[in-house]
């Protein structure tokens, strides 16, 4: 090389030097800072820092989730930092988070696959000396009946019969060491799977191509969304009795399969969930077109299923804190946040995480007994709760506790117009509820081209208590769909609190003294023509 070019060269390295290239791709593990979980889908904002050189740098980011939006990547950097390209992608090949746990399991599934493979050939084996046997003594017998003796032949029944026992008891012990070996491998595989999950081979890494006015430490910010993970609200109502106020937990589920465990991580939860593209409603011309008949009366008579009692509404409820040093409510104008401010660590492994969120108490419930005989002669206690909508309710399952024991689940609907929550406590035989039909009150007429019929029964209520309490007692008339057939609610029915004659449902609604005894009755006629057959 010339004296010329020598210095060329000098020159060269020491420009490329001063603008700060260099071929060194540098690689960096972001560190998971905190997570907004919503009911479907969840937001993860990881840091990293990187020592940058003076003009283009290139770095590698690991330890992103490899199950991501990556239209939704945002990097942000500190100093002056551009960010001139990036390119997300999935790393198959580097088995970077294999774990001993793994390798363990799947050397047991090896060893317990060369085990049935033995068992395998050794089935086949015995299987076919089994049948070379039976194919020798049948060859045996048919000589026998012709030059054998009676004694040979028994002989070679006795062979026969050893030989053949000890071939199918060793088949038989074969075909079920087969089957334990098999519960296992796939006991085996399954645990494998949990453990591919939390431990996955995947990783998500992020290239980036990064311009910087100064040679300096620049600290990046990378967020994302995912759609593997969720979080369920679901809540503890525990109601020790009557006279005490009712204790309601609100509690949530988290779980995620992103490929990343998050450990000790900020975790806010968040009613919202991410717009996929979806665009605001507009009108298009409404049609008027009538409503099939049998369908209305559906709709309204599972609307009104929700509905035990038709009282007085009354504003019941009163809230107060819980986990206050830790669990911040914020609600936007598009949906509500949990700010939960311990660390949690839930691992990528889809199992629920249960987090507390809130406690309130509930005052002012109102507590009635429920009973319907012609569906179901138990007596329920109900309890009501008014202004429930001022609780911030989410939907969700509800765990119901009354006097410490476990009574089952409820739901409770946010979205319900309803204006009080009915909570079914059990079932309270000390009520006492006898439905039976009055023949001396019922008939059947027959008219020149009508039929009709009266039905009457009888409801036999008593408190057996030795304290007052509110029942509601609820019955049912028919509706007629049909101009030939005419419904009526005769007098001899007792006056009910409430008489709904658009599903012939009718309500008492009353107290019961202690020891009391009361009846109603219920009485209706359907005049149809005599060709016609109903269910009545």
């Amino acid at each position: 090389m010339t004296m010329t070019k020598k210095l060329i060269t000098a020159l060269l390295l020491m420009l490329f030097a001063t603008l700060g290239f260099s071929d060194e791709t540098k690689t960096i593990k972001a560190v998971l800072k905190d997570v907004t979980v919503f009911f479907r889908g969840a937001e993860l904002t990881h840091t990293a820092s990187a020592e940058l050189t003076k003009g283009e740098n290139e770095i590698i980011i690991e330890n992103i989730s490899p199950v991501i939006n990556s239209n939704s990547l945002q990097i942000k950097i500190s100093n002056g930092v551009i960010v001139s390209s990036f390119e997300y992608s999935i790393d198959y090949l580097t088995d970077k988070l294999q774990n001993t746990v793994t390798q363990k399991i799947k050397d047991s599934i090896d060893f317990y696959n060369d085990n049935l493979i033995t068992i395998t050939t050794e089935t086949r084996i015995n299987n076919d000396m089994l049948a070379f046997l039976k194919q020798g003594v049948t060859h045996n017998i048919t000589v026998a009946e012709k030059s054998l003796a009676v004694e040979e032949l028994n002989k070679n029944i006795d062979v026969f019969q050893k030989k053949a026992l000890e071939y199918t008891t060793a088949i038989a012990k074969l075909e079920k060491e087969k089957a334990v070996i098999g519960e296992k491998i796939n006991r085996l595989k399954n645990q494998l799977a949990q453990e591919e999950i939390k431990h996955g081979k995947n990783s998500g890494i992020l290239k980036l191509k990064l311009s910087s006015p100064l040679a300096v430490k620049a600290q990046l910010t990378i967020k994302y969304f995912t759609a593997s993970a969720k979080w369920t609200p679901f809540y503890d109502i525990n109601i020790t009795s009557p006279e005490m106020p009712i204790n309601l937990i609100t509690k949530s589920k988290v779980q995620q399969t992103t490929g990343i465990d998050w450990n000790k991580v900020k975790i806010s939860l968040s009613t919202g969930i991410p717009n996929s593209g979806r665009i605001a409603p507009i009108f298009t011309a409404w049609f008027l077109r009538e409503k099939d008949a049998q369908q209305k009366r559906q709709d309204d008579f599972e609307m009104a299923q929700n509905s035990i009692s038709y009282a007085t509404i009354k504003e019941s409820a009163k809230q107060e804190e819980s986990m206050g040093d830790y669990v911040v409510y914020e609600e936007n104008q598009l949906n509500r946040i949990f700010s939960i401010d311990i660390p949690y660590t839930v691992k990528s492994d889809g199992k629920e995480q249960v987090i507390e969120l809130e406690k309130q108490i509930i005052t002012g419930a109102e507590y009635q007994y429920y009973c319907a005989p012609k569906l179901d002669n138990e007596t329920y206690l109900i309890a009501e709760i008014s202004g429930w909508e001022k609780l911030n309710l989410m939907t969700g399952q509800a765990n119901i506790t009354y006097d410490g024991t476990y009574l089952g689940q409820t739901t409770i609907d946010a979205a319900s117009t309803n204006k009080k929550i009915t909570l079914t406590l059990g079932n309270d035989r000390r009520i006492s509820v006898k439905r039976e039909k009055m023949q001396d009150f019922s008939s059947v007429k027959f008219l020149s081209t009508d039929t009709k019929v009266i039905l009457t029964y009888k409801i036999t209520v008593r408190n057996n208590q030795n304290k007052d309490v509110t029942m509601i007692l609820k019955d049912q008339y028919p509706i007629s769909t049909n101009k030939n057939i005419n419904v009526e609610l005769l007098e001899q029915t007792t006056k009910p609190t409430t008489n709904r004659k658009d599903i012939g449902v009718i309500t008492w609604e009353e107290n019961l003294k202690a020891g009391e005894t009361k009846e109603y009755f219920i009485s209706y006629s359907a005049k149809y023509p005599k060709d016609m057959i109903l269910n009545l």
